[in-house]
């Protein structure tokens, strides 16, 4: 087994962190708080829902610098499909589920949307990896960095989860063994996700510790057997010198302490169905509407990619002294949210 990328691999990795630390600054990767797979940095309660993934995507988002943001998820089921050819050096990742397990959607009114294949509810190990990755497309349409070409931003979104802080869980993520058997059977499964491999994942983290001079032993520990075998692999042939310079780091003294976030509380933030509400609200204000039986449907033009109309259906406002109280109204959804 080759425990290392090869040495194109490399290159190429250790040329794209340094175009990361360019584009970005050093604080990324120099400070991000290190995340682990406990309950230190998980404390909420895990629920097998479409709540469930916001909450998750609400942490790692706060962790990510992003708390601004609100989160919207909804589930999808879809047939496999293989992924996309990844650009030399890297071979495209063979799956044994072919499909997508989770999507980034896009940025809108201060919300960002996902979409969580909904079996990936029954697997929260490595369901926090994945939303790992597409937090992490989040965090790279917010700064602006994304690549045109979808076929390298998706490996690049990778190396950004490990600059962030999340690499032992995009790198547990990147492959999964899981086995079991009784007197009567044996049946074993394994699991890939992620577009760059597990020893260029294992690699990348290794950079990161190395720089930050952290307890390597520590990390290994947090890390599947595979991936500590690739990780340990890769700290031993790691020159910190070298990386410095190598990546255009700078003199030590300006480097940023790696910050050590405590959990805190997720701020309240409102449901998809006070958020609309909310919304008609404002229509209804801006046009002048007063409260009452309406005579026909009120356009409320929201984008499909954001409420379906099955979600949608009829929600509304009806104005009391000082306050507002829900109350159904007929909306009417533009026609392409119907597709």
């Amino acid at each position: 087994m080759d425990y290392l990328p090869t040495e194109e691999q490399r290159e190429w990795l250790l040329h794209h962190l340094a175009a990361f630390v360019r584009a970005c600054g050093p604080e990324p990767l120099l400070s991000s708080p290190i995340l682990e797979p406990t309950s230190r940095c998980f404390p909420d309660r895990w629920k097998p829902d479409p709540e469930g993934a916001r909450t998750l995507l609400l942490r790692i988002l706060d962790y990510a610098g992003l708390r601004e943001l609100d989160v919207e998820v909804r589930l999808f089921s879809l047939p496999g499909r293989r992924q996309p050819q990844l650009p030399v050096p890297f071979e495209p990742v063979e799956t044994e589920e072919k499909g997508a397990a989770a999507l980034f959607r896009g940025i809108q009114g201060g919300v960002a949307y996902f979409g969580v294949e909904q079996d990936q509810l029954g697997d929260p190990g490595g369901l926090v990896g994945v939303l790992c990755h597409e937090a992490a497309h989040a965090w790279r349409r917010s700064r602006g960095v994304e690549d045109s070409e979808r076929a390298l931003e998706e490996p690049l979104t990778d190396l950004t989860t490990v600059a962030l802080g999340f690499g032992v869980l995009t790198a547990n993520a990147s492959y999964r063994y899981q086995a079991e058997g009784s007197l009567r059977h044996t049946a074993w499964s394994h699991r890939t996700s992620g577009y760059l491999t597990p020893e260029a994942m294992c690699f990348l983290l290794a950079v990161q510790i190395v720089l930050r001079e952290e307890d390597t032993g520590r990390i290994e520990r947090m890390l599947e057997a595979n991936q500590a075998a690739f990780y340990r692999a890769a700290v031993e042939v790691l020159d910190r010198e070298v990386l410095v310079e190598r990546l255009g780091l700078g003199p030590e003294a300006s480097w940023p302490e790696p910050r050590q976030d405590v959990p805190a509380k997720l701020p309240p933030r409102p449901s998809a169905v006070q958020r609309r509400v909310r919304e008609i609200v404002t229509l209804l204000d801006s046009r002048g509407i007063e409260p009452g039986v309406m005579d026909s449907p009120l356009a409320c033009g929201f984008d499909p990619e954001e409420t379906r109309a099955t979600m949608l259906a009829r929600w509304g406002a009806l104005r009391r002294p000082g306050a507002w109280t829900a109350q159904l109204w007929l909306v009417e959804v533009p026609e392409v949210a119907y597709q």
